[in-house]
């Protein structure tokens, strides 16, 4: 196609989505907030908002400041990430003649439709309604069902329990006990047994809750609340999944990418 998709979002699930269009040869442009909160850094071109440039498997993102220079990083096969959390920088992205919006920011909860008349809007989980406010919803829980496109109805409800991994689930996910800056010397990837520390918020240890590898990890410096997660441990052990998109993100991505093909093929009758 001509133009962009813009995906909104730069977590894991987005990154996934954006790293499968791509292979395809359809060219997207990620917005990201300021400070973003993806613990899973490893798959997650958010990471280009703190560092400037990170790589997902093989494709390497940027940040960039205008459209301009998002121009010219696609030119290079690179993918732009742009810091513009309402919308007004890449606003021109949604004038083109088929206009995709991707809503990957995985809120879980209702979410108005706030984008200019005669954009198709594709939204990721719990909060879309399709046709209210998008015109397909792709479901995201775990199950038969994951990655499944809908073209009337929602996504199931946001379980609030993260997925069993060897036994451990609720606990996978770790908080802070206070609000504060997170810091931390740990890095994706490192191994950690059940009460190393991890990090600290206001001078009170964040420790791990099991051992196994960090598989996500919020970034140093980060503001974070006690409903933050901070850190993500994989009981499997095994450092190279963490740089790896997952089953899930692969998943959701392949919706997606059906989905973008019938607003492209309708669009072209």
């Amino acid at each position: 196609m001509d133009g962009f998709i813009l995906i909104r979002g730069a977590g894991e699930m987005a990154s996934g989505v954006a790293h499968k269009l791509w292979r395809c040869g359809i060219k997207t442009v990620l917005t990201e907030i300021g400070t973003p909160l993806a613990i899973r850094r490893g798959v997650a071109f958010a990471e280009v908002i703190y560092t400037g440039s990170h790589r997902v498997e093989d494709l390497d993102g940027h940040r960039v400041t205008s459209l301009e220079e998002a121009k010219d990083q696609i030119g290079h096969n690179h993918l732009p990430v742009i810091v513009d959390p309402e919308l007004k920088l890449t606003a021109v992205l949604l004038q083109q003649s088929v206009a995709i919006l991707v809503d990957a920011r995985m809120l879980k909860a209702p979410v108005a439709r706030e984008y200019p008349r005669g954009v198709h809007v594709i939204g990721l989980g719990p909060g879309f309604d399709a046709p209210s406010n998008a015109d397909y919803v792709i479901e995201t829980n775990r199950g038969h069902h994951l990655g499944r496109v809908i073209e009337k109805g929602s996504a199931e409800g946001n379980t609030g329990v993260p997925t069993e991994v060897q036994g451990a689930s609720n606990d996978r996910v770790v908080y802070p006990l206070h609000q504060g800056v997170f810091l931390t010397s740990k890095k994706i990837g490192d191994s950690v047994k059940a009460g190393d520390i991890i990090g600290s918020v206001k001078g009170i240890p964040v420790k791990a809750t099991l051992t196994g590898v960090l598989r996500g990890l919020v970034h140093e410096g980060t503001p974070v609340t006690d409903r933050t997660k901070v850190a993500d441990i994989d009981p499997r052990g095994n450092p190279e999944n963490c740089f790896l998109i997952s089953d899930k993100a692969r998943a959701i991505a392949g919706g997606v990418l059906e989905a973008v093909l019938r607003i492209l093929n309708s669009s072209s009758n």
